[in-house]
């Protein structure tokens, strides 16, 4: 596991943004029997983490934990300046298109789990205008509920059963972090 820095209650990992896409981009090794969690956390993350117990223990397992925010970022520098990589500001849908870019030489095959209907079919008809050879093997518009057990389960079949190699999920913090739970 990479070296974290506290800000706040979360555990950052610092990255510059060309390593964190290089990074992501390429597949887990074959006997890896789950996936990396990647989490980008800004600072609703870091307040929401110090009065949630179970947001700061499911973060604390995470793979990597990206600055999303500017003043998450700011603070990441200023405090931790022993650190052993640049504290880049790596959005989450900046990393995304970084991944969508990159991630064709590596054969990513990519997942979306999140938002309304219509606007998942927007996300995936600019995709494919503005790179044709991403390969998406599947996309879900989940109800704005809590899932059942038994369709939480159906959903991590589909997910497993589509190949997928990236899974993009944009449920709305901290929804989407504990989405990466399954």
């Amino acid at each position: 596991m990479r070296t974290r820095y506290p800000v706040g209650s979360i555990g950052f990992s610092p990255l510059a943004f060309g390593d964190a896409i290089e990074e992501f981009s390429q597949p887990l090794p074959r006997d890896c029997e789950r996936g990396q969690a990647i989490h980008f956390c800004n600072a609703y993350s870091v307040a929401l983490a110090q009065t949630n117990q179970d947001y700061r223990a499911l973060l604390d397992q995470g793979d990597v934990i990206c600055c999303d925010g500017v003043p998450v970022t700011w603070f990441a520098r200023f405090f931790h300046q022993d650190a052993d990589a640049p504290w880049d500001r790596i959005y989450g849908p900046d990393a995304m298109e970084g991944v969508l870019v990159k991630g064709g030489a590596y054969g990513a095959k990519h997942y979306f789990l999140g938002g309304s209907e219509s606007t998942l079919a927007k996300l995936v008809s600019r995709v494919r205008a503005q790179w044709p050879d991403v390969v998406i093997v599947g996309c879900e518009s989940p109800p704005f509920r809590e899932l059942t057990a038994a369709e939480a389960d159906e959903q991590v079949a589909r997910i497993r059963e589509s190949g997928a190699t990236h899974i993009w999920v944009g449920l709305g913090q901290p929804k989407q972090d504990f989405a990466t739970a399954y």
